[in-house]
């Protein structure tokens, strides 16, 4: 029962800092709430029809495929109609069962003392969530990262028993996950990195389980990047020369970081890096190149240490079945060091010159020696070679003749198995044998010297690596540089470098460790609590992103600065929604910002046109609109509205011709009436 209430107290306080999303007032944003919801036919009319057609490779939303997602926000829209507020609370309810997956997914990793539940906890309630929970549009995070956390769950217990059913569920959890977001596309390699984890190996039945998930992850990736291009989302080859690409990947890779540590003033939009509104790439994006060199370094160094012996699963069956029919043992980690395949690419120092990066699979200890040997980590002792007398033999070393050495254990000298025996705990194996057992995941009870988080920590930078690279921008997709989101699933990798690091802090310095593990949490909660507020409503959203910019001054200054630092989308934004409300005054302060900088934006620059020439600004209002046929797709209208400008400012030739340009996109009346009196007077 004691058990069960940590789980219920993790869902306690992840609902009390998201009690904003309770608020009957909360409202859809224009921040692609419209295109996902409000104003997205395949979600107001839900139909067999419609859903047929979601699914449809051909189908984007957003320019993306995410179906699932999208049948999701249909079924929400069946149910609730227009109510925000319940769009959200689905929202958060599928937040809180991915980290609830999240904590039994850690438990399984680093076992049952307190780390997991301190790592679901800052999962469920961590600011950089917010973005994915809080707004409507986050379904598509919440959704994948229900289905991306079961998949790995499934693929852990897959692993301790090996079963078909666990197998087929893991894959098709993978592929719903795909459905919902395409991201997922790399589960597959995560469970390479499992498996060379686990002790498993790159072998050949390893290898062919993957082929499934690696066709799903073809398909889905082929589609997302054609609707992609298709509709423009992706800049163009040019846009970015391949160093800029470099140094824009290796900031993001490293400020997910930062602002996983030092989660304040998180923002809804981080800008591109802009001098005067237009990209400029600072010169210190390039030294931040480095971070990820580093981090491939330490992983790999890492990794040569002992890895994780899987435990009664996959390789402990098939040792067992040889054990049955008399036939040499096989440990977890490889066969013994005295009968390797010599010249293998999948095992042991082989591995390190294929996978450089992450330095490879070695022997770990608990491998099978031969009689009289002991197998260090990533090493073969011959016969004979023991640690001499009174050394204490830890994990990776060779103990004394007659010792052994469990995973992660330290085996002082005097500590004996039976001869030629490993015992993992509780267990006796039978002389000649070694009955692999789990590595020992409970650091945090470690004596201070060993080293047991060393794996949880490759695994963690492993994994954040993997799940990050997507959507570091190296093909650049969206206006921003990164963005809160984006750090959905990743974060289970930070999360597990974190918790080694509580873990080796506590041997050390408890009580200071247990007071910071504290405050950090306590601070997570309130932060979260403040951010979730800036996504009640649209005004509320693009409001707090321009006050979170970090420029100050006078409100002008402010304005400048955030403008030549990229922010104008957002003051296009904020200017369109005025208008939309009816704030003529309020949207012209906003969309004149497009005098001063250009943009895409063709709607923009006719209501900036539309609002000048109501407000008897006519020279602005021929600026804008003139803009707007420059961009190639103007409306009828705004050929109507400069040519009266025209007419207005005395330019009588220049009206006709943009009265009849307008007939030839568009006859509208107002246009032929004037044109006719045009001609017949020369004048209005």
């Amino acid at each position: 029962m004691y058990f069960l209430m940590r789980p219920l107290l993790i869902i306690l306080v992840t609902l009390c800092v998201y009690w904003q999303m309770f608020d009957a007032t909360k409202q859809f944003t224009a921040y692609d709430d419209n295109a996902y919801v409000t104003n997205q036919r395949l979600v107001k009319n839900l139909s067999g029809a419609t859903v047929k057609e979601i699914f449809e490779p051909t189908t984007s939303v957003a320019s993306n495929y995410h179906p699932l997602t999208v049948l999701s926000l249909a079924i929400d829209y069946k149910l609730w109609g227009r109510d925000a507020r319940a769009f959200g609370l689905v929202n958060l309810a599928l937040h809180i069962l991915t980290s609830m997956l999240v904590l039994v997914l850690l438990r399984q990793l680093i076992g049952g003392n307190l780390l997991p539940e301190i790592g679901a906890l800052w999962f469920a309630i961590h600011p950089l969530h917010v973005e994915s929970v809080a707004w409507v549009s986050g379904r598509k995070d919440v959704l994948f990262g229900v289905f991306f956390a079961a998949s790995i769950v499934l693929y852990l217990r897959y692993l301790e028993t090996p079963t078909t059913r666990s197998l087929v569920l893991c894959f098709v959890t993978f592929a719903l996950s795909c459905l919902s977001k395409p991201t997922a596309i790399v589960l597959p390699l995560l469970l390479v990195f499992i498996d060379l984890w686990h002790g498993r190996g790159l072998r050949l039945r390893s290898v062919v389980e993957k082929i499934p998930f690696l066709i799903i992850s073809s398909i889905i990736g082929l589609i997302t990047l054609r609707l992609q291009s298709d509709a423009g989302a992706i800049a163009d080859s040019d846009t970015f020369s391949i160093w800029e690409r470099i140094g824009i990947a290796s900031y993001g890779y490293v400020m997910y970081w930062v602002h996983f540590i030092w989660p304040l003033n998180l923002n809804a939009f981080y800008p591109y890096p802009h001098v005067n509104g237009v990209f400029a790439m600072p010169c210190y994006y390039y030294a931040f190149a480095i971070i990820p060199v580093v981090v491939g370094v330490v992983v790999g160094w890492l990794w040569r240490g002992p890895v994780i012996p899987a435990k009664a699963g996959i390789h402990a069956k098939e040792s067992s079945s040889r054990r049955c029919r008399g036939e040499t043992h096989v440990s977890p980690a490889g066969p013994s060091s005295s009968r390797r395949t010599r010249g293998s690419m999948f095992r042991d120092g082989a591995l390190r010159r294929w996978i450089p990066a992450f330095a490879g699979m070695t022997a770990s200890a608990g491998e099978t020696a031969s009689a009289g040997e002991t197998a260090s980590a990533g090493e073969t002792a011959s016969a004979g070679e023991t640690a001499s007398a009174g050394e204490t033999a830890s994990a990776g070393e060779t103990a004394s003749a007659g010792e052994t050495v469990s995973a992660g254990e330290t085996a002082s000298a005097g500590e004996t198995a039976s001869a030629g025996e490993t015992a993992s705990a509780g267990e006796t194996a039978s002389a000649g044998e070694t009955a692999s057992r789990p590595y020992d995941v409970s650091p945090i009870h470690r004596h201070p010297g060993e080293t047991a988080s060393r794996p949880y920590t490759s695994l963690g930078l492993s994994w954040y690596t993997i799940s990050i690279i997507l959507v570091l921008q190296i093909i650049s997709v969206g206006q921003v540089i990164m963005a809160d989101r984006y750090t959905y699933i990743p974060m289970i990798g930070m999360l597990l470098v974190a918790l080694s690091g509580i873990a080796y802090l506590m041997h050390r310095w408890k009580g200071a460790t247990l007071t910071v593990v504290t405050v950090f949490t306590i601070a997570q909660g309130v932060l979260t609590f403040r951010q979730v507020g800036m996504w009640h409503d649209t005004k509320t959203l693009w409001t707090s992103i321009l006050e979170r910019s970090g420029n100050t001054g006078s409100d002008e200054a402010v304005r400048r600065k955030n403008l030549s630092d990229g922010y104008l989308p957002i003051y296009i934004y904020r200017g369109i929604h005025y208008f939309e409300k009816g704030n003529a005054q309020a949207s012209y302060d906003d969309l004149r910002a497009l005098l001063e900088f250009p943009s895409p934006r063709t709607d923009a620059y006719e209501r900036l046109g539309l609002l000048a020439g109501m407000m008897g600004k006519i020279d602005e209002s021929i600026t804008a609109y003139t803009s707007a046929i420059n961009l190639g797709d103007a409306s009828a209208d705004a050929y109507l509205n400069r040519g009266i400008g025209y007419l207005r400012t005395g330019r009588p030739n220049d009206a006709r011709r943009d009265f009849e340009t307008g007939l030839t996109r568009n006859p509208l009346p107002e246009t032929d009436v004037r044109l006719g009196k045009l001609r017949v007077t020369g004048d209005q």
